[in-house]
Protein backbone atom coordinates (compact mmCIF):
# COMPACT_ATOMS: atom_id res chain seq x y z
CA UNK A 1 0.00 0.00 0.00
CA UNK A 2 1.58 3.35 -1.00
CA UNK A 3 1.98 6.07 1.44
CA UNK A 4 -0.80 8.35 0.05
CA UNK A 5 -3.13 5.21 0.17
CA UNK A 6 -2.10 4.75 4.14
CA UNK A 7 -2.93 8.02 4.55
CA UNK A 8 -7.00 7.39 3.30
CA UNK A 9 -7.52 5.27 6.00
CA UNK A 10 -7.20 8.16 8.44
CA UNK A 11 -8.97 10.53 6.29
CA UNK A 12 -11.60 12.86 7.89
CA UNK A 13 -14.52 11.02 6.14
CA UNK A 14 -13.26 7.82 7.04
CA UNK A 15 -13.12 8.72 10.92
CA UNK A 16 -16.44 10.50 10.90
CA UNK A 17 -18.04 7.51 8.99
CA UNK A 18 -16.48 5.56 11.76
CA UNK A 19 -17.52 7.84 14.58
CA UNK A 20 -21.23 7.72 12.89
CA UNK A 21 -21.41 3.97 12.51
CA UNK A 22 -20.49 3.54 16.43
CA UNK A 23 -22.70 5.85 17.69
CA UNK A 24 -25.42 4.50 15.66
CA UNK A 25 -24.92 1.46 16.65
CA UNK A 26 -24.16 2.37 20.49
CA UNK A 27 -27.57 3.49 20.38
CA UNK A 28 -28.98 0.64 19.12
CA UNK A 29 -27.52 -1.87 21.66
CA UNK A 30 -25.61 -3.20 19.01
CA UNK A 31 -22.48 -4.10 20.34
CA UNK A 32 -21.73 -6.80 18.20
CA UNK A 33 -21.43 -3.77 15.21
CA UNK A 34 -19.76 -1.17 18.04
CA UNK A 35 -16.69 -4.14 18.22
CA UNK A 36 -16.69 -4.60 14.74
CA UNK A 37 -15.90 -0.60 13.94
CA UNK A 38 -13.48 -0.30 17.10
CA UNK A 39 -11.64 -3.59 15.26
CA UNK A 40 -12.14 -1.78 11.64
CA UNK A 41 -10.32 1.42 12.84
CA UNK A 42 -7.82 -0.61 14.75
CA UNK A 43 -6.76 -2.48 11.78
CA UNK A 44 -6.61 0.76 9.65
CA UNK A 45 -4.60 1.86 12.70
CA UNK A 46 -1.68 -1.33 12.16
CA UNK A 47 -1.73 -0.64 8.63
CA UNK A 48 0.31 3.00 9.00
CA UNK A 49 3.50 2.91 8.95
CA UNK A 50 5.85 3.49 12.38
CA UNK A 51 6.59 7.03 10.93
CA UNK A 52 3.12 8.07 9.85
CA UNK A 53 1.40 6.87 13.52
CA UNK A 54 1.76 10.27 15.34
CA UNK A 55 -0.35 11.76 12.58
CA UNK A 56 -2.28 9.31 12.82
CA UNK A 57 -2.93 9.75 16.13
CA UNK A 58 -2.86 13.41 15.74
CA UNK A 59 -6.16 12.82 13.16
CA UNK A 60 -7.93 10.52 16.01
CA UNK A 61 -7.57 13.67 18.64
CA UNK A 62 -8.58 16.41 15.94
CA UNK A 63 -12.00 14.20 14.68
CA UNK A 64 -12.62 13.53 18.38
CA UNK A 65 -13.17 9.73 17.51
CA UNK A 66 -14.21 9.48 21.20
CA UNK A 67 -16.20 11.89 21.75
CA UNK A 68 -14.20 13.63 25.04
CA UNK A 69 -14.32 16.77 23.11
CA UNK A 70 -17.90 16.97 22.04
CA UNK A 71 -18.97 15.69 25.84
CA UNK A 72 -16.01 17.09 27.59
CA UNK A 73 -15.87 13.90 29.24
CA UNK A 74 -14.91 10.77 28.91
CA UNK A 75 -18.42 9.21 29.54
CA UNK A 76 -18.76 7.72 25.81
CA UNK A 77 -16.07 5.09 26.19
CA UNK A 78 -16.89 4.81 29.85
CA UNK A 79 -19.92 3.32 28.84
CA UNK A 80 -18.79 0.96 26.71
CA UNK A 81 -16.35 -0.44 29.20
CA UNK A 82 -18.96 -0.92 31.64
CA UNK A 83 -20.67 -3.38 28.91
CA UNK A 84 -19.41 -7.00 30.08
CA UNK A 85 -19.92 -8.27 26.90
CA UNK A 86 -17.02 -10.89 25.48
CA UNK A 87 -14.70 -8.84 22.71
CA UNK A 88 -15.69 -5.42 23.92
CA UNK A 89 -13.69 -4.82 26.27
CA UNK A 90 -10.53 -5.57 24.09
CA UNK A 91 -11.29 -3.87 21.17
CA UNK A 92 -12.11 -0.51 23.56
CA UNK A 93 -8.81 -1.15 25.14
CA UNK A 94 -6.90 -1.63 22.26
CA UNK A 95 -7.61 1.18 20.19
CA UNK A 96 -7.37 3.89 23.77
CA UNK A 97 -3.96 2.08 23.31
CA UNK A 98 -3.28 3.05 20.11
CA UNK A 99 -4.13 6.90 21.13
CA UNK A 100 -2.16 6.76 23.86
CA UNK A 101 0.68 6.48 22.33
CA UNK A 102 1.45 9.95 22.34
CA UNK A 103 1.57 12.52 25.12
CA UNK A 104 -1.30 14.53 23.34
CA UNK A 105 -2.97 11.26 22.81
CA UNK A 106 -2.65 11.06 27.05
CA UNK A 107 -3.81 14.35 27.13
CA UNK A 108 -6.85 13.41 24.97
CA UNK A 109 -8.21 11.05 27.41
CA UNK A 110 -7.76 12.87 30.65
CA UNK A 111 -10.19 15.21 28.70
CA UNK A 112 -8.50 18.45 29.85
CA UNK A 113 -4.67 19.58 30.77
CA UNK A 114 -5.55 22.38 32.93
CA UNK A 115 -8.10 20.19 35.08
CA UNK A 116 -7.93 16.32 34.48
CA UNK A 117 -10.33 13.58 34.57
CA UNK A 118 -8.79 10.90 35.27
CA UNK A 119 -12.07 8.45 34.71
CA UNK A 120 -9.92 6.94 31.86
CA UNK A 121 -7.32 6.10 34.79
CA UNK A 122 -9.72 4.41 36.89
CA UNK A 123 -11.97 2.58 34.44
CA UNK A 124 -8.66 0.39 33.14
CA UNK A 125 -7.13 0.07 36.61
CA UNK A 126 -10.77 -1.45 37.46
CA UNK A 127 -10.66 -3.85 34.49
CA UNK A 128 -7.38 -5.21 35.92
CA UNK A 129 -8.40 -5.42 39.35
CA UNK A 130 -12.52 -6.99 38.54
CA UNK A 131 -12.78 -7.84 35.32
CA UNK A 132 -13.68 -11.63 34.45
CA UNK A 133 -12.28 -10.77 30.87
CA UNK A 134 -8.92 -9.62 32.37
CA UNK A 135 -7.06 -12.77 33.30
CA UNK A 136 -3.18 -12.96 33.72
CA UNK A 137 -1.51 -12.49 30.71
CA UNK A 138 -5.32 -12.31 28.62
CA UNK A 139 -5.25 -10.19 25.48
CA UNK A 140 -7.60 -7.65 27.51
CA UNK A 141 -4.98 -7.58 30.62
CA UNK A 142 -1.73 -7.05 28.06
CA UNK A 143 -3.89 -3.95 26.57
CA UNK A 144 -4.97 -2.83 29.90
CA UNK A 145 -0.70 -2.74 30.58
CA UNK A 146 -0.48 -1.22 27.81
CA UNK A 147 -2.31 2.00 28.59
CA UNK A 148 -1.30 2.32 31.78
CA UNK A 149 1.91 2.33 30.90
CA UNK A 150 2.40 4.92 27.89
CA UNK A 151 -0.22 7.18 30.36
CA UNK A 152 2.34 7.17 33.24
CA UNK A 153 3.76 9.57 30.95
CA UNK A 154 1.87 12.24 33.14
CA UNK A 155 3.28 12.68 36.96
CA UNK A 156 -0.47 13.22 37.72
CA UNK A 157 -1.50 9.62 36.32
CA UNK A 158 1.09 7.85 38.06
CA UNK A 159 0.16 9.37 41.70
CA UNK A 160 -3.05 8.19 41.09
CA UNK A 161 -2.03 4.95 40.09
CA UNK A 162 -0.09 5.12 42.92
CA UNK A 163 -2.65 5.66 45.46
CA UNK A 164 -5.15 3.28 43.85
CA UNK A 165 -2.19 0.68 45.07
CA UNK A 166 -1.28 -0.28 41.96
CA UNK A 167 2.45 -1.04 42.50
CA UNK A 168 1.52 -4.01 44.88
CA UNK A 169 -0.68 -5.37 42.19
CA UNK A 170 2.53 -5.30 39.21
CA UNK A 171 4.56 -7.00 42.11
CA UNK A 172 2.03 -9.41 42.38
CA UNK A 173 1.86 -10.76 39.01
CA UNK A 174 5.79 -10.56 38.68
CA UNK A 175 5.64 -13.00 41.66
CA UNK A 176 2.89 -15.26 40.49
CA UNK A 177 5.31 -15.44 37.03
CA UNK A 178 7.64 -17.29 38.31
CA UNK A 179 6.35 -18.95 41.55
CA UNK A 180 8.48 -17.75 43.85
CA UNK A 181 9.13 -19.88 47.26
CA UNK A 182 6.60 -18.15 50.21
CA UNK A 183 5.16 -16.17 47.62
CA UNK A 184 1.61 -15.48 48.78
CA UNK A 185 0.75 -15.19 45.06
CA UNK A 186 -1.02 -18.26 43.66
CA UNK A 187 0.63 -20.08 40.55
CA UNK A 188 -0.39 -20.14 37.31
CA UNK A 189 -1.47 -22.55 35.37
CA UNK A 190 0.44 -21.23 32.34
CA UNK A 191 2.99 -18.90 31.94
CA UNK A 192 1.71 -15.26 31.77
CA UNK A 193 2.58 -13.44 28.47
CA UNK A 194 5.62 -11.87 28.46
CA UNK A 195 3.92 -8.64 26.91
CA UNK A 196 2.36 -8.59 30.47
CA UNK A 197 5.62 -8.82 32.38
CA UNK A 198 7.46 -6.47 30.48
CA UNK A 199 4.92 -3.36 30.43
CA UNK A 200 3.93 -4.07 34.33
CA UNK A 201 7.90 -4.14 35.02
CA UNK A 202 8.18 -0.55 32.91
CA UNK A 203 5.03 0.68 34.85
CA UNK A 204 5.90 0.16 38.07
CA UNK A 205 9.33 1.71 36.90
CA UNK A 206 7.71 4.76 36.25
CA UNK A 207 6.00 4.66 39.31
CA UNK A 208 8.83 4.79 41.55
CA UNK A 209 10.28 7.16 39.81
CA UNK A 210 7.70 9.83 41.07
CA UNK A 211 9.36 12.37 43.49
CA UNK A 212 5.68 11.90 44.94
CA UNK A 213 5.54 8.46 45.63
CA UNK A 214 8.83 8.44 47.23
CA UNK A 215 7.74 10.71 49.72
CA UNK A 216 5.05 8.91 50.19
CA UNK A 217 7.27 5.51 50.51
CA UNK A 218 9.27 7.50 53.03
CA UNK A 219 6.11 8.19 55.23
CA UNK A 220 5.25 4.21 55.16
CA UNK A 221 8.36 2.02 55.74
CA UNK A 222 6.50 -1.02 56.10
CA UNK A 223 5.60 -1.00 52.57
CA UNK A 224 8.82 0.71 51.29
CA UNK A 225 10.37 -2.29 52.61
CA UNK A 226 8.06 -4.90 51.42
CA UNK A 227 8.75 -3.62 47.87
CA UNK A 228 12.30 -3.40 48.32
CA UNK A 229 12.60 -6.97 49.33
CA UNK A 230 10.11 -8.64 47.13
CA UNK A 231 11.83 -6.72 44.03
CA UNK A 232 15.51 -7.93 45.50
CA UNK A 233 13.73 -11.16 45.66
CA UNK A 234 13.12 -11.37 41.72
CA UNK A 235 16.75 -10.92 41.00
CA UNK A 236 17.73 -14.45 40.79
CA UNK A 237 14.32 -15.57 39.50
CA UNK A 238 13.89 -16.92 36.10
CA UNK A 239 12.50 -13.57 34.53
CA UNK A 240 12.65 -12.45 30.75
CA UNK A 241 16.42 -9.85 30.57
CA UNK A 242 14.14 -6.80 29.97
CA UNK A 243 11.70 -7.37 32.98
CA UNK A 244 14.84 -7.75 34.99
CA UNK A 245 16.39 -4.96 33.58
CA UNK A 246 13.11 -2.54 34.97
CA UNK A 247 13.63 -4.37 38.22
CA UNK A 248 16.84 -3.27 38.44
CA UNK A 249 15.97 0.55 37.57
CA UNK A 250 13.33 0.11 40.20
CA UNK A 251 15.72 -0.78 43.03
CA UNK A 252 17.72 2.26 42.04
CA UNK A 253 15.03 4.33 42.84
CA UNK A 254 14.67 3.34 45.92
CA UNK A 255 18.29 3.29 46.84
CA UNK A 256 18.22 6.50 48.07
CA UNK A 257 19.82 7.66 51.06
CA UNK A 258 17.04 8.90 53.06
CA UNK A 259 15.74 5.05 52.99
CA UNK A 260 19.08 3.85 54.39
CA UNK A 261 17.63 2.16 57.15
CA UNK A 262 15.20 -0.28 55.27
CA UNK A 263 18.13 -0.57 52.72
CA UNK A 264 20.67 -1.76 56.03
CA UNK A 265 17.66 -4.01 57.26
CA UNK A 266 16.86 -5.56 53.72
CA UNK A 267 20.84 -6.27 53.48
CA UNK A 268 20.62 -3.84 50.17
CA UNK A 269 24.37 -3.36 49.52
CA UNK A 270 24.88 -7.25 49.45
CA UNK A 271 22.03 -8.95 48.02
CA UNK A 272 22.87 -6.75 45.11
CA UNK A 273 26.19 -7.42 44.98
CA UNK A 274 25.52 -10.67 45.48
CA UNK A 275 23.22 -10.70 42.23
CA UNK A 276 26.02 -9.10 40.36
CA UNK A 277 28.49 -12.10 41.22
CA UNK A 278 26.05 -14.53 40.49
CA UNK A 279 25.02 -12.85 37.27
CA UNK A 280 28.50 -12.50 36.17
CA UNK A 281 29.27 -16.07 36.14
CA UNK A 282 25.83 -17.31 35.01
CA UNK A 283 26.25 -19.36 31.51
CA UNK A 284 24.35 -17.20 28.86
CA UNK A 285 24.07 -20.24 26.67
CA UNK A 286 22.05 -22.26 28.91
CA UNK A 287 19.72 -19.20 28.55
CA UNK A 288 19.68 -19.14 25.36
CA UNK A 289 18.76 -23.00 24.74
CA UNK A 290 16.49 -23.32 27.95
CA UNK A 291 12.87 -24.57 27.15
CA UNK A 292 11.09 -21.66 26.77
CA UNK A 293 13.75 -19.71 24.90
CA UNK A 294 14.63 -19.75 20.96
CA UNK A 295 17.56 -21.91 19.83
CA UNK A 296 20.44 -21.52 17.65
CA UNK A 297 23.54 -19.09 17.34
CA UNK A 298 20.83 -15.96 17.32
CA UNK A 299 19.87 -17.12 20.69
CA UNK A 300 23.37 -17.83 22.01
CA UNK A 301 24.42 -14.04 20.64
CA UNK A 302 21.52 -12.35 21.94
CA UNK A 303 21.94 -13.84 25.56
CA UNK A 304 25.84 -12.94 25.47
CA UNK A 305 24.09 -9.63 24.63
CA UNK A 306 21.78 -9.47 27.21
CA UNK A 307 24.35 -10.38 30.14
CA UNK A 308 26.30 -7.52 29.06
CA UNK A 309 23.41 -4.73 29.19
CA UNK A 310 22.37 -6.14 32.38
CA UNK A 311 25.54 -5.74 33.80
CA UNK A 312 26.85 -2.23 32.23
CA UNK A 313 23.60 -1.44 34.06
CA UNK A 314 24.50 -2.37 37.67
CA UNK A 315 27.70 -0.89 36.78
CA UNK A 316 26.25 2.11 35.87
CA UNK A 317 23.36 2.49 38.85
CA UNK A 318 24.86 0.75 41.82
CA UNK A 319 28.48 2.49 42.36
CA UNK A 320 29.55 5.67 44.18
CA UNK A 321 28.49 9.11 42.18
CA UNK A 322 32.03 10.66 40.78
CA UNK A 323 30.92 13.66 42.76
CA UNK A 324 30.70 11.95 45.59
CA UNK A 325 33.37 11.53 48.04
CA UNK A 326 31.72 8.83 51.00
CA UNK A 327 33.58 5.46 50.62
CA UNK A 328 31.57 4.55 53.33
CA UNK A 329 29.81 1.26 52.81
CA UNK A 330 26.08 2.73 52.17
CA UNK A 331 26.89 4.04 48.66
CA UNK A 332 25.19 7.16 47.10
CA UNK A 333 23.61 5.64 43.69
CA UNK A 334 23.44 6.83 40.07
CA UNK A 335 19.47 6.85 38.87
CA UNK A 336 18.15 7.72 35.50
CA UNK A 337 16.92 11.37 34.65
CA UNK A 338 13.44 12.16 35.78
CA UNK A 339 12.60 12.95 32.16
CA UNK A 340 13.99 9.81 31.46
CA UNK A 341 10.76 7.51 32.01
CA UNK A 342 10.90 4.42 30.11
CA UNK A 343 8.44 4.19 26.66
CA UNK A 344 8.01 0.48 25.80
CA UNK A 345 6.18 1.77 23.09
CA UNK A 346 8.74 3.26 20.90
CA UNK A 347 11.35 1.65 18.91
CA UNK A 348 14.97 3.18 18.93
CA UNK A 349 14.50 6.00 16.19
CA UNK A 350 11.39 6.40 18.19
CA UNK A 351 8.58 5.62 15.89
CA UNK A 352 5.61 4.24 17.82
CA UNK A 353 5.04 0.44 17.79
CA UNK A 354 1.11 -0.53 17.83
CA UNK A 355 0.38 -3.91 19.75
CA UNK A 356 -0.57 -6.66 17.61
CA UNK A 357 -1.01 -10.48 19.69
CA UNK A 358 -1.28 -13.67 17.44
CA UNK A 359 -3.71 -15.03 19.83
CA UNK A 360 -6.34 -11.63 19.36
CA UNK A 361 -10.08 -12.95 18.64
CA UNK A 362 -10.78 -11.89 14.85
Amino acid sequence: MKKDEKQQLFSESVLQDHKNRIVRAKGENNIETVIEVLLSLRVNALQISPELRRNLITELIRNDIFFVKQNGNFKFLSELLQIEQAGLKHAVCAMMSVVASTVHGVEYLLVSEARPDFEAVTRVVDILYKSAECTDGSVTQRFCLAILQKMSCKEEVVELLNKLGLQTWLIDLLEKSTKIKGSKQPTVSQPIHVFCLDFASALLANILHSYAVLEALEKNQSLLKDIMTRLLNLLKEAIPTSVLIHVLICLSYLSKERFNQVLEECLFVERISDFVEWYSIKNPIFDATNPEGSHGKNATANAIVDKKTVLDLCAHMFHPKESSHDVSGTMEYNELKQEEKIKEFENVQGDLIFECFQDEVS
